[in-house]
């Protein structure tokens, strides 16, 4: 009995120091994100804003595949290339991170809030979209334990192209 309560007594203290060092540099298990790759913010303020009754705001930057008749709706899957950013500018996730060139697969229905999840809704393959989320339809109501509880109160921009639609 004394073997096994050491055992997990030790994989404690790892994971404690793995935990406790993640924003720790020189840890070994934390890799900072490279933002160096990310395009600059798009100046969306030069076009037409579409506002939804409930709050929130877009901007078509590119129309993307006019002639398709597909547009993206709740139940499909998509390829797409996005930025978050808060209101101040700061990057908080990006597909283009780390030199990534690959867009990134999602179900619509699971994307992170429904302000991205609504805003997305109606896009054509190759449309550029900026999307402007008010808290309430962002990360507002997140549990403390969620990796997004620090953006509860922020207003988030999402810079959004679909490459494609999986219907």
């Amino acid at each position: 009995m004394k073997a096994s309560a050491s055992f997990i007594l030790t994989i404690t203290m790892i994971l404690a120091i793995m935990i406790t060092g993640c924003d720790d540099p020189t840890n070994p298990f934390f890799q900072e994100t490279d933002f160096s790759t990310v395009p600059d913010p798009i100046q969306y303020n030069q076009y037409d804003s579409v506002e939804l009754e409930n709050g929130l705001t877009y901007y078509v930057i590119d129309p993307g595949n006019v002639e398709s008749p597909w547009r993206v709706e709740s139940r499909d899957a998509i390829a797409l290339f996005r930025t978050l950013r808060t209101l101040d500018g700061d990057i908080v996730q990006s597909s283009y991170s780390d030199n990534r060139t690959q867009p990134e697969n999602f179900s619509v229905n699971n994307l992170s809030s429904r302000g991205f999840r609504e805003g997305v809704l109606g896009m054509k393959e190759g449309e550029i979209r900026v999307i402007v989320v008010p808290p309430e339809l962002g990360f507002a109501n997140v549990s403390q334990s969620s990796q997004y509880y620090f953006l509860r109160e922020d207003t988030l921009i999402y810079e959004v192209e679909i490459v494609e639609i999986f219907q």
